[in-house]
């Protein structure tokens, strides 16, 4: 789980990722996930397309890639995309095949029982150049 200082508000908190998490969910889109280490220890990179329904995100979907969070924060780290881009975005380039145009970070779709949580999640926008 990426951990945010208590009581600190965060910038990426206000944004609103509808529009994103719309365009994830479209097979032929071209904005990618990438969900935190929450525990696994690796962080998972999602196609667009990936399913998020259900009673949790991405459960029980393989992830396109996952990357290993040794030196790159994690459960224990205070992370922001700002901390994590100089890595990931060459990670999502190789494994997309495309270029990132853009990315934000945010609280993704709502999910859990009565659609009363949520997870931070990246996203990437790809321009697909293979």
């Amino acid at each position: 789980m990426v951990r945010r200082r208590p009581g600190v508000h965060q910038p990426w908190q206000d944004v609103d990722l509808g529009l994103w998490h719309t365009a994830h969910a479209d097979p032929h889109g071209l904005v990618w996930a990438v969900t935190p280490p929450c525990g696994r220890g690796r962080w998972a990179l999602y196609p667009p397309g990936a399913p998020t329904g259900g009673a949790y995100p991405y459960k029980d979907v393989a992830p396109a890639s996952t990357h290993p969070t040794a030196g790159f924060g994690g459960d224990h780290d205070w992370l922001a995309l700002a901390d994590v881009e100089a890595w990931m975005r060459p990670w999502v380039e190789r494994v997309s095949g495309g270029r990132v145009l853009a990315m934000v970070e945010g609280w993704g779709a709502t999910y859990g029982p009565r659609n009363s949580l949520r997870e931070y999640v990246i996203y990437a926008r790809v321009e697909v150049t293979r």
